[in-house]
């Protein structure tokens, strides 16, 4: 009744996408998802305060180390890569962050609370961009290890 045709002659079959390659599709829910995450972003770094804005990403950089840690140990892969790399720039921050609240701690021993409060503001401004910065290195840094492991494994893969 209906003449036979081979799938890879029907136009739907000549329409198709093959199965090995990527094709970049986002939902609603993930758009929206990182719409929220960019306004709280910037938020933090450019409405709050000095002093409220280093306090909420000193906060943030010490749960982004123990969420990279976990992906260090618990992680296979390319995701491991990541967590390795983008965990050094964030101890580097975490010690500067460090440093800075001892240096305050110090002056509210010496001084009255109020002259530590001045020093703390004053501080805060540089404790952003210096936050700021290292998630920045963190990021390219977790993704040129992710890319050197790749290299290693085609280098492997090839012999």
């Amino acid at each position: 009744m209906f003449p036979e045709t081979s799938e890879s002659s029907s136009p739907v079959a000549q329409n198709r996408v093959p199965k090995t390659s990527t094709v970049f599709q986002f939902t609603v829910l993930q758009l929206l998802l990182l719409m929220l995450v960019l306004s709280v972003a910037f938020t933090v770094l450019f409405a709050l305060p000095d002093l409220v804005a280093s306090g909420l990403l000193s906060i943030v950089a010490i749960l982004m180390m123990v969420l990279l840690t976990s992906g260090i140990v618990y992680a296979r892969g390319r995701l491991r890569a990541y967590c390795i790399g983008a965990l050094v720039p964030l101890l580097l921050v975490a010690i500067v962050v460090a440093c800075e609240f001892v240096v305050v701690a110090f002056e509210v021993g010496r001084n009255d609370y109020q002259e530590a409060i001045d020093s703390l503001v004053n501080l805060s401004g540089g404790l952003r961009v210096v936050s700021v910065t290292g998630w920045l290195i963190a990021i390219v840094t977790g993704m040129l290890s992710v890319g050197v492991r790749q290299c290693f494994e085609r280098g492997r893969s090839e012999n």
